[in-house]
């Protein structure tokens, strides 16, 4: 079931990049961040896990932040958008 979560979300993914930069380019590190559902029902945890195919920590904190720009600008341009739908 996770593997069928994780594998549809990769191959959008791939698409969407395909789009984006046509059929030829390349990749660099990569990352998976999930937010886990555990625990017993009385008293349930979600960490947040961090997978990442380089293991320089550098590279690692790079592709967070750089996730976490672009999530806010997307969020950002949402936010103005339905600004100007109201």
């Amino acid at each position: 079931m996770h593997t069928n979560k994780i594998g549809a979300l990769s191959l959008e993914f791939m698409d969407f990049l395909a789009e984006r930069y046509g059929e030829d380019y390349g990749l660099g590190a990569v990352a998976i961040i999930a937010d886990v559902i555990a625990g017993e029902d009385d008293h349930p945890t979600n960490p947040i896990v961090f997978s990442c195919s380089d293991p320089r920590r550098w590279v690692q904190v790079a592709l967070l932040r750089e996730g976490l720009e672009e999530a806010e600008a997307l969020n950002e341009s949402r936010h103005a958008d339905a600004e100007l739908e109201d």
